[in-house]
């Protein structure tokens, strides 16, 4: 029996139609599109038991990736350097300690943590993200890569449509520059390339080690591959959200982190308590980030962690666990799986 409860099913129900909602005023319609969905899967290789040498605390490993030139599909792959192709750097970030970790602090900005006062709360009807969305005239920063049918945004023919044997299922556009998520289905993603400003692909990072946590409840194998939900980098800091869609104690609570690591090298700056992201995304506000974690029969929260260490600095109780956050006009817009809130930021 799927351990995943109606909240996080109804959470991946919405998520397509939202990302490609999210982009329809910018981003240009594909007309080679074809139709077809992603089937979820297991990935056998991460299903398997975590060995000691893969526990270890070993440094991120680079290497050099050349790029294959796009075909007009679009459907070019990473090819090893060695063919006189552009060469991309493949970082391999090391297993993760899955618990609060500070390795080196980053420096940012400084200043007070940000102030969240509730001014609204409203129930909502469950399925009804699409028109939260639009009410509120939001915008998530992503898009549907060529799954969707043609009527929908998708990337265009210069993305690599594969990375290995990992497909494109999610692009993340910050404005300076782009992620494109990939894995073997949309709830399994573990690699990702940044594009810069000008669409030049910079580097490439592996997080497959931080799919299998160090412990699993027998029986809850299938359900607790985590996934690369969020990445955002900034003033060379790479910050991710990783997570699996079951109950914390199917992993023994080691779920639901955020992690900043240098964006060069792969090395480890800190990684957040357990327990505080596993919202579709997280907000970076000054020099903290807002994120949110809940689920069924959990304690549901709004967090703000500190950019500088991932120390969790305060929490917002929510009625409901968190799917999205999207800050405007100084606002901060979450939705739940049953509730709406706003809230003031300052």
């Amino acid at each position: 029996m799927l351990n995943v409860s109606p909240r996080r099913a109804a959470w991946f129900g919405a998520l397509t139609a939202l990302i490609a909602l999210a982009a329809c005023s910018s981003s240009p319609t594909n007309p080679n599109s074809q139709s077809g969905a992603s089937t979820v899967a297991t990935d056998a290789t991460a299903n398997a038991a975590p060995t000691a040498a893969a526990q270890s605390d070993a440094p991120a490993k680079k290497t050099d990736v050349a790029t294959a030139a796009p075909t007009s599909t679009g459907a070019s792959q990473m090819q090893h350097a060695g063919n006189g192709a552009p060469v991309m750097s493949l970082i391999e970030v090391a297993r993760p300690p899955f618990a609060y970790t500070l390795k080196q602090a980053v420096k940012v900005e400084a200043g007070d943590p940000p102030k969240i006062t509730k001014t609204s709360e409203k129930k909502n009807a469950i399925t009804d993200d699409i028109a939260w969305f639009e009410k509120n005239g939001l915008t998530l920063t992503g898009r549907m890569p060529r799954t969707g049918p043609p009527t929908l945004p998708t990337a265009p023919d210069s993305v690599p449509a594969t990375l290995g044997s990992n497909k494109l299922h999610f692009i993340l556009e910050h404005g300076d520059h782009t992620v494109l998520l990939y894995g073997p289905n949309w709830a399994s993603m573990h690699e990702f390339i940044i594009l810069d400003k000008s669409g030049r692909p910079h580097f490439q990072y592996d997080f497959s080690t931080f799919v299998k946590p160090l412990e699993v409840v027998p029986g809850d194998e299938d359900f607790t591959n985590a996934q690369v939900a969020w990445a955002i980098e900034k003033d060379g800091v790479l910050y991710v959200s990783t997570a699996h869609p079951t109950y914390a104690k199917s992993s023994k609570g080691k779920n639901a982190f955020v992690t900043a690591i240098d964006a060069k090298t792969g090395e480890l700056f800190w990684q957040s308590d357990p327990l505080v992201c596993n919202a579709q995304n997280f907000v970076i506000h000054g020099g903290y980030i807002i994120c949110g974690y809940g689920f069924t029969a959990e304690p549901d929260f709004l967090y703000v962690l500190s950019r500088a260490n991932g120390k969790t600095v305060s929490k917002t109780p929510l009625k409901s666990g968190p799917t999205y956050l999207v800050m405007k006009d100084g606002k901060l817009y979450v939705r739940t799986y049953d509730t709406d809130y706003v809230f003031d930021i300052k």
